[in-house]
């Protein structure tokens, strides 16, 4: 009787153990999905924030070009303006001058 008590008390305390390391096994697996699952966000994050990067790159090469652009045609309207105010001086002087 004595043994069978002891091998009672084994199987028990075998049972109780394994419960405990299938339960840890569980929160171990949870865990480890749950750090998967991070993971996955954060490279899907870090892949858009890539996207996001090269476009604000090729939006920049765009406005640097306008830029350009727009200051080709401010020194051409510049030399324009230039250009009628000496008309416009060259008249007036003309003007001014005595008729012969």
């Amino acid at each position: 009787m004595k043994e069978a008590e002891l091998i009672a008390a084994a199987a028990t305390a075998t049972s109780t153990s394994s419960q405990g390391a299938h339960a840890e096994r569980l929160r171990l697996r949870a865990e480890t999905d749950t750090r998967a699952a991070t993971v996955a966000t954060l490279e899907a994050e870090a892949h858009e924030a890539a996207e996001a990067q090269t476009t604000a790159q090729e939006v920049t090469v765009a406005a640097e070009a306008v830029v350009a652009e727009a200051n080709q045609f401010l020194v051409a309207a510049q030399q324009r303006s230039e250009t009628a105010r000496r008309v416009v001086d060259a008249v007036w002087q003309s003007m001014r001058a005595p008729s012969p």
